[in-house]
């Protein structure tokens, strides 16, 4: 991903003061993401994350290179390593990579009293105390540069390539970056929250933002663009798409309907047959647990799946916030509907889900088969919404209530959906194809 840019060949080479150096000092995460980029053309696209797409270019990537070269000056105190003349050099700029702790608060205050204007000195790449606090994700280092007035350094100057380097800007980047370089297999814990704080903290100074920044890092932690995702990262229309799925599983099960949107869709690519449905969602019943699913299994199954479409339903049908925030489908919230003394207990078939608890049926088996039946038949979908099949039984044509929902980061995020509704990348799913 990074061959072209020089990154990856400071990663694999090393430093003037050690190896790595480069991210140590800037205190980033191992970079697994420079091993992989050797498989990528350099001028490729990137092999980000849905949720970085977008967020981070070849530009970023070379332009952060340049940077965390030269800051990494800043991260160490050692005169024996860089000379005593550079340890004399922008003091507050090292201050501030180094300290995190509140008496920095006291070193800025202390250094603006003796002279105000040392809270604007640039270096050679043109970056000031701010700029550094930013980069640093140093949260009380930004809160007292903030109550001293720093607003000409943050604003916006209309200069393109100025505004590419500004506190703001260099904080969303590092975000990303620190992201970008996370192991590839690890799951996604959001996005750094002293980042997101010192982001908010910007945006509300710049006057775009009203809501205090602790609340913005916890709203924008999963990467939201739409300001309306579940919990922060399940989008609208990602939310749509999986209650979509959920049903026309049912349906086929049960043979509700004798066509669905995929009969009505024509080819390319061929619709799949309602028995080839059936069976493919039949395949995220692990063999080794149930093998070969008895009817009365199958019948639960397909009962476990309508309550997933029901929880993601409510989100629609309330404007309580507590409700949408429970409009969750987890195995939890699944196992809490179908309990025969919940209030939604007479939608669903008792007989059939305790059929499957006894048979040990899991909540994730039917979680796991919505989102990946999902992300497969993505292309029918998709055809669907934009005006390719009736409503199917909707109160509004799909392709409106599609329009009708903000686009969002997370729309397809399929690793990040499936991961917070409790299927860790760790864990072995279906299909199980030797069922």
């Amino acid at each position: 991903m990074l061959r072209g840019t020089g990154l990856y060949g400071m990663h694999t080479g090393a430093c003037h003061i050690n190896p790595q150096g480069y991210l140590r000092e800037a205190n980033l995460p191992p970079p697994s993401i420079f091993v992989s980029v050797a498989r990528v053309p350099a001028m490729g696209p990137l092999p980000l994350a849905p949720r970085l797409r977008g967020r981070l270019t070849k530009a970023d990537l070379e332009m952060m290179e340049q940077i965390i070269m030269h800051t990494r000056q800043y991260r160490t105190t050692s005169i024996l390593t860089v000379g005593y003349g550079q340890v004399q050099r922008f003091p507050l700029h090292r201050a501030i990579s180094n300290n995190h702790e509140e008496s920095i608060q006291r070193v800025i205050t202390s250094a603006h009293k003796k002279d105000p204007a040392s809270l604007a000195v640039e270096d050679e790449l043109g970056l000031t105390p701010v700029h550094i606090a930013a980069l640093r994700m140093n949260v009380n280092a930004m809160e007292t540069l903030l109550e001293l007035g720093v607003r000409d350094i943050i604003v916006q100057s209309g200069n393109a390539e100025k505004d590419r380097k500004s506190p703001l800007s260099l904080c969303s980047l590092t975000i990303c970056v620190m992201e970008a370089i996370a192991e590839p297999s690890a799951e996604f814990a959001g996005y750094c929250e002293s980042g997101l704080h010192i982001e908010g903290m910007l945006k509300r100074a710049m006057g775009e933002l009203t809501m205090d920044p602790p609340f913005y890092a916890r709203k924008y932690q999963w990467g939201c663009t739409c300001g309306m995702c579940l919990g922060g990262w399940l989008s609208p229309r990602m939310k749509f798409r999986l209650q979509v799925q959920a049903d026309h599983i049912f349906d086929d099960g049960y043979g509700v309907a004798n066509e669905t949107m995929y009969d009505l869709l024509p080819g390319p690519p061929p619709p799949p047959s309602r028995a080839d449905r059936i069976a493919a969602a039949l395949r995220f019943i692990p063999p080794a647990a149930v093998p070969n699913p008895p009817p009365k299994m199958r019948k639960g199954f397909w009962q476990v799946v309508a309550a997933v479409s029901r929880i993601l339903q409510l989100a629609d049908d309330s404007t309580d916030p507590v409700d949408r925030a429970y409009a969750v489908p987890t195995a939890a919230s699944i196992c809490e509907v179908l309990d025969p003394t919940h209030v939604w207990a007479r939608a669903f078939d008792d007989a059939a889900v305790r059929a499957y608890w006894e048979m040990g049926g899991e909540p994730e088996w039917a979680l796991d088969c919505v989102t990946a039946l999902a992300m497969q038949y993505a292309r029918h979908f998709d055809r669907l919404v934009k005006g390719g099949a009736p409503a199917m039984g909707y109160a509004a044509a799909p392709d409106q209530k599609w329009r009708s929902l903000p686009a969002c980061a997370n729309d397809l995020d399929w690793v990040l959906v499936r991961q917070n509704l409790g299927l860790s990348p760790r864990e072995q799913w279906g299909p199980y194809w030797d069922c």
